[in-house]
């Protein structure tokens, strides 16, 4: 129990800690989380590779936190609204990155 419980928030820190493009993915779909996102619109707006973007996005997939439905011949993405981790993955960004993020913006703009 507590094993499973160590290793939950293990790999649940590892989603948000492990990439900056991969924080900047959890702000797009945290805030932007009725929309769907094809790979190559997302690495359009990370400004990275297509390569980059399907990688991260893929690790999101495996962690739970989005899920990935096929159209026609593109892959899209969007928050797993009946997952635990999406859920736990919100309140951790709005309180953490969400909040660094908006205040950024704030003293930029």
């Amino acid at each position: 129990m507590i094993i499973l419980k160590i290793e939950y928030n293990k790999n649940m820190f590892d989603l948000i800690t492990k990439s900056k493009i991969r924080k900047n993915i959890l702000l797009l779909f945290v805030y932007n989380s009725e929309k769907e996102y094809y790979v190559n619109e997302v690495a359009r707006l990370m400004k990275t590779s297509s390569g980059t973007a399907a990688r991260e996005l893929e690790k999101l997939v495996r962690g739970g936190f989005l899920k990935k439905e096929k159209k026609a011949n593109r892959a899209y993405f969007a928050v797993d609204d009946g997952s635990n981790v999406a859920r736990d993955i919100r309140n951790i960004v709005d309180k953490t990155i969400g909040l660094e993020h908006i205040l950024k913006k704030e003293l930029q703009g």
